[in-house]
């Protein structure tokens, strides 16, 4: 996976690495990718908080199956997820 993280127009941190997972599919390993991008991203807004400058996260996707598994509630239709990756479920709003 892959990504960026950006305030306004500037980039705070980049990130580009292998797949550590072993995925039966797309939608599984997107999902990854948009939990690491999450967690960075929060990690991020907590660093914000620190200094004074509290921020909201935004992630964004353009894989609709990651989409639509953070939208409803459990696995679905997929069969290998483990269940500590689907904690963005409980963040979206």
């Amino acid at each position: 996976p892959r990504g960026v993280l950006m305030h306004g127009g500037h980039v705070m941190k980049t990130w580009s690495s292998t797949q550590k997972h072993i995925t039966l599919s797309s939608g599984e390993a997107e999902l990854i990718a948009m939990d690491k991008g999450a967690t960075e991203a929060i990690g991020l807004a907590q660093m914000f908080e620190e200094w004074g400058r509290p921020r909201t996260v935004e992630v964004r996707t353009d894989s609709s199956a990651a989409v639509g598994t953070v939208h409803r509630r459990g696995n679905g239709k997929l069969r290998h997820v483990k269940i500590n990756d689907l904690w963005l479920q409980e963040k979206v709003q």
